[in-house]
């Protein structure tokens, strides 16, 4: 079994939630590119993401707060 581990944002309306999400790797029943959310295969992965976006955003000039973002296990696990 893989455990896998997920990036979550807070915000004010719903609290910690994953945000994060992969356009068209899978479709739907109607032929259309569903958006999936985006998972990673261990902790240090989805911590990375993280710091890799707030790198981003510094250069873009956008101030976003380390602490509203963090890494966590899914309660699910996959064969």
């Amino acid at each position: 079994m893989k455990i896998l581990y997920e990036v979550q944002t807070f915000t004010l309306c719903d609290g910690w939630t994953n945000t994060w999400t992969i356009s068209g790797l899978e479709m739907d029943v109607n032929k259309k590119f569903k958006t999936v959310p985006m998972t990673f295969e261990c902790y240090e992965e989805a911590q990375q993401a993280i710091e890799l976006h707030l790198e981003e955003m510094e250069e873009y000039g956008m101030d976003e707060d380390r602490d509203d973002f963090r890494a966590v296990k899914l309660n699910k696990e996959i064969a």
